[in-house]
Parts: C-alpha cells; sequence; structure tokens
C-alpha cells in the first residue's frame, strides 16, 4: 500500500471482517501501520508483526 498504508489499511481491516479475539500474523509488516489496524479494528487476542 506504499504511502497510503495509514489511510487504506484501517478500511481494510474492517472490510475483512474478522471475528473479535482472532490471532493475527502481519508477515512483511514494515512500518506497522497494518499492525496498528488490526491492534485498533480486530480487537485481536494476539498480533505478530514479521519483517
Amino acid at each position: 500500500m506504499g504511502r497510503w498504508s495509514r489511510r487504506l489499511a484501517p478500511r481494510f481491516v474492517v472490510w475483512l471482517g474478522a471475528a473479535p479475539r482472532g490471532q493475527w500474523l502481519d508477515v512483511g509488516c514494515g512500518t506497522g501501520a497494518m499492525t496498528a489496524a488490526i491492534c485498533a479494528n480486530a480487537a485481536p487476542s494476539s498480533v505478530v508483526g514479521w519483517d
């Protein structure tokens, strides 16, 4: 997503419609924008960011 990741990541996470308390793996997390969006919008039980 490049420079748009901070704006698009939250919308993408909501669009996925994942159930709360899920376990997430963000492979290639880079700046962490998607990881932050997951934490803020998906109510995860765990998140691992691997770059």
